[in-house]
């Protein structure tokens, strides 16, 4: 017996489940933290099943708490955001950003105490600017409606972006992104005019903003749709310089902020939908910001006529028409669609 119970307590069995009657045994492996119990001398105590059924649980318990769209969203918002020294907050619930005691109704507080924004965008001094909603797979749109409401009262700006708008990109430039530079460089913008270092006539334009080494006046990062007529330029290969010129274009707005675009050159037509949605613009005036986010839309659709142009040369059967794209615009008008902006002959659209 001194050799058994040597080898016992070199496997780390405890020893009186050698000497204790059945019931002493549970009680004892209950203390050493082992349910399974070996019932006859020398044999290895099996691992409990419910401990096995608890570690399984408990992993289920456990929630990602970001998806991949999520995820892409805000790696995309991370250099934009630190370009202007501004921080990102994910999954911040809504009573950390409003007073909910403000909002009134009882759901819309209720809401506040249960709801978060997917991501908040604050100055660095950590004041909320805007608020984006990631309305992708899994996304739970029964209270949408609220957090939109809650965010008109606070004069909160909130975005909401779907996997489509998410992933518009020209070149390594981001939609985005883009959405970010517009907002704080209209921030900077105002406040250099409430200063008088800008007329206050002056109109807030993107491609005013050039680039810490700009070479003239027309070298900035957000000349988005004069790119895309350049490359219209090249596509054409007509030899002349102006060929864009020969072009025309309009940019829309839907009611809901959503953005389209068409563009064409002679028979052929390119277009471009952004299912982005500016809910609320807050403090920023609303116009000239979706204005400067059109124009991205509109250098997609040019950069889409260009891919319109080189497959009508292979596959002449296969290009978008005049037609349709009027019809497309008819459409949409009567969603409640506007004008924007316009380049050349706007009225062969309607």
């Amino acid at each position: 017996m001194p050799m058994l119970q040597a080898s016992m307590q070199r496997r780390r069995w405890p020893v009186e489940w050698i000497h204790a009657p059945r019931g002493r045994r549970r009680r004892a492996a209950l203390r050493t933290g082992t349910i399974g119990l070996a019932m006859r001398q020398g044999s290895r105590p099996a691992q409990s099943s419910d401990r096995r059924r608890t570690r399984r649980y408990v992993s289920r318990m456990l929630k990602k708490l970001s998806n991949r769209g999520e995820a892409f969203v805000h790696d995309l918002l991370a250099p934009a955001a630190a370009r202007h020294k501004a921080e990102i907050y994910r999954k911040v619930r809504i009573g950390d950003v409003i007073d909910i005691d403000e909002l009134g109704a009882k759901r819309l507080r209720s809401l506040g105490f249960t709801g978060h924004f997917d991501f908040v965008v604050t100055d660095e001094d950590h004041h909320p600017q805007f608020a984006i909603e990631f309305d992708g797979g899994g996304h739970d749109p029964k209270n949408d409606e609220l957090k939109n409401e809650i965010c008109r009262r606070a004069d909160l700006a909130l975005f909401r972006l779907d996997p489509g708008s998410s992933r518009l990109q020209i070149k390594q430039a981001s939609f985005v992104a883009f959405l970010v530079d517009v907002w704080f460089y209209a921030q900077a913008f105002h406040r250099m005019q409430a200063e008088g270092s800008i007329a206050a006539d002056e109109p807030f334009m993107m491609m005013s903003f050039l680039k810490p080494d700009a070479k003239n006046i027309f070298d900035s990062e957000f000349v988005y749709a004069f790119t895309a007529r350049a490359r219209l330029n090249r596509v054409v290969q007509s030899g002349d310089p102006f060929e864009h010129l020969n072009s025309a274009s309009i940019s829309m707005i839907g009611p809901d902020g959503q953005y389209a675009a068409f563009a064409r050159h002679g028979d052929h037509v390119g277009r471009s939908r952004v299912s982005f949605k500016a809910i609320t613009w807050g403090s920023l005036e609303a116009f000239e910001a979706a204005r400067e986010l059109s124009e991205f839309c509109h250098a997609l659709a040019y950069h889409d006529l260009c891919d319109e142009i080189e497959l009508g040369r292979d596959a002449p059967n296969a290009v978008r028409s005049l037609e349709a794209a009027r019809e497309e615009i008819a459409h949409i008008t009567a969603q409640g669609f506007r004008l924007v902006l316009g380049m050349g002959d706007t009225k062969q659209w309607y």
